[in-house]
């Protein structure tokens, strides 16, 4: 599956991804990009620039942990659709 299949299936579904991380260790993740389960998005600083996403990384909010994670595209293991 490539970056753009599964920002894809990230946007309209919950998605269960096992990969690689960093370190060596195999993570699971159950996250999605769904708008209605983002929390709300906070307003940028005066003069601060958003951050921009390495191309080979997707960034997906975390449901478990509240928060966003992001993982390479080529260390993923696992990408199942819950």
């Amino acid at each position: 599956m490539n970056k753009e299949q599964m920002l894809e299936h990230l946007g309209t579904r919950i998605v269960i991804v096992t990969f690689t991380k960093a370190d060596g260790s195999t993570r699971d993740m159950r996250c999605t990009l769904r708008a209605d389960m983002l929390p709300p998005q906070q307003p940028l600083k005066e003069g601060a620039a958003r951050r921009t996403q390495p191309a080979d990384q997707i960034a997906a909010y975390d449901l478990d942990k509240r928060g966003w994670r992001s993982f390479k595209v080529d260390s993923v293991k696992q990408f199942l659709l819950a």
